[in-house]
């Protein structure tokens, strides 16, 4: 089985507002939102890991079984794919992320760990 290595691609950028996280393509402007935990994995993201090394991380930090920890790693890593660059070699990242940004999210509201992946829906509405 062949490792990729992960990282998020020179157009793709994360980010936090005061609803949620979301990850944006700054040319297309493609745009997914984010529960934070899936933001905490993407901000791990820096060409020098990959989906195991994930998993147990995920593992660890959220107390999570094996399973459920790879579960979201891949889910994640499914729903950003056009945002994500990959290489059997690990590689430079070109974005750096502090993980502990996304971690705070979880700290300041306990709701949202009741329904862990749930992401926050906009509705955007053009009249022409």
């Amino acid at each position: 089985m062949e490792t990729n290595y992960y990282r998020l691609n020179k157009y793709s950028e994360l980010r936090i507002r005061y609803d949620g996280c979301f990850l944006i393509n700054k040319c297309t402007m493609a745009t997914v939102f984010l529960h934070p935990s899936e933001a905490l994995i993407l901000s791990l993201l820096k060409g020098n890991i990959d989906a195991f090394d994930l998993t147990f991380l995920i593992k660890e930090i959220y107390s999570f079984k094996k399973i459920n920890a790879a579960e979201l790693v891949v889910n994640t890593l499914d729903k950003t794919k056009y945002f994500l660059d990959s290489s059997s070699e690990p590689f430079e990242s070109f974005h750096k992320y502090n993980p502990k940004d996304y971690l705070k999210i979880f700290s300041s509201n306990d709701n949202i760990l009741k329904s862990p992946l749930r992401t926050p829906i906009h509705l955007t509405i053009m009249l022409t």
